[in-house]
């Protein structure tokens, strides 16, 4: 029998995305953002490149303060679920990504960093992808566990 701090690890909050500058010089805009957080329920899974390895799902978002904000649970019965809950337990910094497809964008020049900047106007999300937040594209986006009813 699984004692009560093991059942409530199985949700997690985070942040999936923002409108900071990433490392590709791409801005997702604060209304694409706000399209995202609309679009309902999205799986997430363990990599970009294992997009049916599906280990949870993205169940609400919402934008705060330039952050696309997401809570969800992970699939106890998913291969690669207890796997991502382990390393979210040991305290490892895993954050969040967004795939899919960038519908409409624009190019406009950034001041702060004195060159072009591509800005994602609308975007389709198909999946959120667990990756190291070392590697992420964006700064601010992060994944951990909560406690919370099942």
């Amino acid at each position: 029998m699984a004692d009560e701090a093991t059942e409530k690890a199985w949700r997690f909050e985070g942040v999936a995305s923002s409108t900071t500058l990433d490392r590709q010089r791409e801005k997702v805009t604060e209304g694409a953002l706000r399209e995202v957080a609309r679009t309902g329920p999205v799986d997430l899974v363990a990599a970009h490149h294992q997009r049916g390895q599906v280990v949870g799902r993205i169940e609400a978002c919402e934008v705060e303060g330039g952050l696309l904000r997401v809570r969800g649970r992970l699939d106890r019965a998913a291969p690669g679920a207890e796997q991502l809950r382990e390393r979210l337990e040991r305290g490892e910094q895993l954050g969040l990504s967004l795939g899919g497809k960038v519908r409409q964008a624009h190019w406009g020049y950034d001041a702060d960093t004195e060159g072009p900047v591509r800005h994602l106007d609308e975007v389709t999300v198909e999946h959120v992808a667990v990756c190291r937040a070392q590697e992420a594209v964006n700064p601010d986006v992060r994944v951990r566990l909560v406690e919370g009813e099942e």
